[in-house]
């Protein structure tokens, strides 16, 4: 269980750092529209922080985080929503630089949203089969 809780607290330092990134460069370019880099701070708390604290107080309830099952499928999740953010932050960066922004970006960061997709679903099931 603490892994999950210092999993939500890493992902809370990294959400703030993301909203304050967004926040400052947009400021100091006068970038006024729409931008990836927002998305960071909102995926980085909903899907990181506060999934993983539920997912903590789940396994005080439920025994399935001590499995091996587990550990790869926390593995696939954090390393889908990371790339996820990660792409996210290098779109928005070209965004604001005024760079264009071809497809292949959004390509890369729909294969983080399929691994963090197969990680939610393998911890949502690994949870309900131990209910």
């Amino acid at each position: 269980m603490k892994k999950l809780i210092n999993t939500a607290f890493v992902y809370a330092l990294g959400a703030m750092a993301a909203g304050v990134f967004f926040r400052e460069v947009t400021r100091m370019l006068n970038y006024t529209s729409r931008t990836y880099l927002s998305l960071a701070h909102g995926h980085l708390f909903l899907l990181g922080t506060l999934f993983f604290l539920i997912v903590a107080l789940l396994s005080k309830f439920i025994d399935f985080a001590e499995t091996g099952s587990f550990r790869k499928a926390y593995l696939v999740y954090n390393v889908g929503l990371i790339w996820t953010v990660a792409l996210f932050l290098v779109h928005g960066w070209m965004e604001v630089q005024g760079m264009e922004v071809g497809a292949m970006i959004a390509g890369i960061a729909g294969l983080g949203y399929i691994l963090w997709g197969v990680g939610l679903v393998w911890i949502l099931n690994l949870i309900r089969s131990r209910a």
